[in-house]
């Protein structure tokens, strides 16, 4: 949550997604994964809003560390976007 980025211009140091990326590091992804989602605190209802920008974040993030082959990383961060998709979702249907 914390790492550097890296000197490539990857917005996370690429031993660190390592790391992150290991095959026996699961659980190390659940914690990486609840720490994001749970940095945002207490927060007032958007109606969505900041929960698909959060989303919308996080997929770019996923594809960019793909694309240099952390896959396991990308996976995860796609949950944590599709965490905050269905809190837009629960957002906009409480404003109906």
């Amino acid at each position: 949550m914390h790492a550097p980025a890296d000197p490539s211009g990857l917005w996370i140091h690429k031993a660190v997604a390592a790391v992150l990326d290991a095959p026996n590091a699961d659980e190390m992804r659940s914690g990486y994964r609840n720490e994001w989602f749970n940095v945002r605190g207490v927060y007032w209802d958007s109606g969505g809003k900041e929960e698909l920008k959060l989303a919308s974040t996080f997929k770019e993030r996923a594809a960019a560390v793909e694309n240099e082959g952390f896959i396991r990383l990308g996976t995860t961060l796609r949950d944590l976007a599709k965490g905050y998709e269905r809190d837009a979702a629960r957002g906009t249907a409480d404003e109906s």
